[in-house]
């Protein structure tokens, strides 16, 4: 499967292990599929998908549970890595969706959720942060 191969590629050798995996169809003439997962504060997180072709245009957007978006990725490729830049962190305990949709065609998608826990360290109490 290539978005197994896509994970193991990338993930582990940033810190990252699989975590949680879905799977669908995606339709340009229908909504996105969504799926949800739970996060710990300090957790960092990070997507790896990939749609079977016709689809050209896998487009993966990242949100709160509340409503705010993390990222949106659309490469114009029937792969994705959301974030492209690297993983996102959880500020706070919550809840997480990501939402795989396309612009183009209709196939099938496999997604692998990658966690590393804790990767953002404490701070201290009544230290400081550094100056900027």
């Amino acid at each position: 499967m290539d978005a197994t191969r896509l994970g193991v590629a990338c993930g582990p050798s940033t810190g990252l292990t699989r975590f949680e995996r879905t799977f669908g169809t995606v339709d340009e003439s229908l909504p996105p599929v969504v799926f949800r997962w739970e996060g710990k504060k300090r957790d960092c997180f990070r997507i790896f998908a990939v749609a079977a072709a016709p689809v050209d245009d896998l487009e993966v957007e990242i949100g709160e549970r509340r409503g705010g978006r993390v990222t949106l990725t659309n490469r114009n490729a029937r792969w994705a890595v959301a974030p492209e830049e690297g993983p996102f962190c959880a500020r706070e305990d919550g809840f997480f969706e990501a939402k795989f949709g396309t612009h183009a065609g209709r196939g099938e998608f496999a997604a692998f959720v990658y966690r590393a826990e804790g990767m953002v360290p404490k701070k201290p109490h009544g230290q400081a942060s550094p100056a900027r």
